[in-house]
């Protein structure tokens, strides 16, 4: 209903196979043209593919400084 990947396993209980199988299907990547249109759908950048903002490094930074400092 919401356009979500759904399997079904007629057997899922003791198909072990099919159970294997349906995972490595769910595993498969997007086609990258999937992915870029999401992307620009999302208001992200299509180009970064691993983006972390800086504000996440900064953010981090702050905890292991203070983290440091009430260890010393």
């Amino acid at each position: 209903a919401y356009g979500w990947h759904t399997q079904y396993l007629p057997n899922g209980d003791d198909d072990l196979d099919g159970i294997a199988e349906a995972i490595e299907r769910a595993r498969n990547a997007l086609p990258h043209d999937d992915i870029v249109e999401i992307k620009k759908k999302l208001g992200f950048n299509p180009e970064n593919f691993f983006h972390v903002p800086d504000e996440v490094y900064e953010y981090g930074k702050r905890f292991r400084e203070r983290g440091a400092k009430a260890e010393a």
